[in-house]
């Protein structure tokens, strides 16, 4: 059947229209702050919190120093962290310890206390706080942990399986439909299949980047942050690995391990590419 020409036009435009932007990033500042244990950006600036829960540094977005505070904990055992920002900027601070428990402490973005109060969640599996103060973490079930790795301004929860050799991330809410869904490497996956192990994610509406050591079916494996969207497009990738939070305009914040901070940038924008990783819906009860 020939197509008319109003019909062609009209399928051009939808091609047009649903062909994914893909963008090459390109690192524009890096820093060190010592001792880092989590961070968050509130869009324009950089808040880290030490390992071991008791200071928090403010940084700009190209590393300068601002601030720095006392938390107040006085826990010499904390060994799990977590820093978030509600909708009116206020700085939400978790720690865990054996002696303590998990406790959230909410502060003014000056360091000024605010309150606080137990933490529901087991402190090791995640943190995140959501636009009216709520706070989410990871379940430690019986036979099943999962560890919340980042929660999307549409409400979706992203998680990584810990006991589960199935799956290496899933999520409950729209962004479902970005993530990647092969097996994590080293579970019951065959060889001649895709597989990675997820370290951190970050979100918006839509996009998903995903931190993750990726093995093909080749076992040929890199370390990398990939960026995804819908239909689990492939936008592009960041070479390096490590925590991730998100800046203004599409930047994006690695945490390494040296506690080395590095700035990415989108740069070039051309055409995206489906991925070949899938997607799959998973409901998490």
């Amino acid at each position: 059947m020939r197509l008319s020409p109003v019909m062609m036009s009209l399928l051009l435009a939808a091609i047009v229209t649903n062909t994914a932007q893909s963008q090459s990033y390109t690192r524009e500042a890096d820093w060190t702050s010592v001792g880092a244990g989590a961070f968050a950006s509130d869009g324009s600036n950089v808040w880290v919190l030490t390992n071991d829960g008791t200071q928090v540094t403010t940084y700009d977005a190209s590393g300068g120093e601002l601030s720095s505070w006392s938390t107040g904990v006085s826990e010499t055992d904390v060994t799990g962290r977590g820093i978030g920002f509600d909708a009116e900027g206020r700085l939400h601070v978790m720690t865990f310890s054996r002696t303590a428990g998990a406790t959230v402490r909410k502060f003014e973005a000056d360091g000024t206390l605010l309150g606080s109060e137990p933490f529901p969640y087991p402190g090791r599996l995640g943190f995140e706080v959501d636009a009216d103060g709520n706070i989410y973490g990871g379940d430690d079930a019986f036979d099943e942990r999962v560890k919340l790795l980042s929660r999307g301004s549409d409400g979706t929860r992203y998680f990584s399986g810990l006991d589960n050799d199935t799956y290496s991330l899933f999520a409950d809410g729209p962004g479902s439909t970005m993530i990647p869904t092969e097996q994590r490497c080293g579970g019951p996956a065959n060889i001649s299949e895709n597989c990675f192990n997820v370290i951190d994610v970050a979100a918006t509406d839509s996009r998903v980047y995903v931190a993750a050591a990726w093995c093909d079916a080749e076992d040929d494996c890199g370390s990398e942050t990939r960026v995804f969207g819908p239909g689990v497009t492939l936008l592009g990738t960041i070479p390096q690995l490590g925590e991730l939070t998100l800046g203004a305009s599409g930047a994006v914040y690695v945490l390494l391990g040296s506690g080395v901070i590095e700035k990415w940038v989108p740069s070039v924008v051309t055409s995206g590419t489906p991925s070949t990783w899938g997607a799959l819906k998973v409901r998490y009860r």
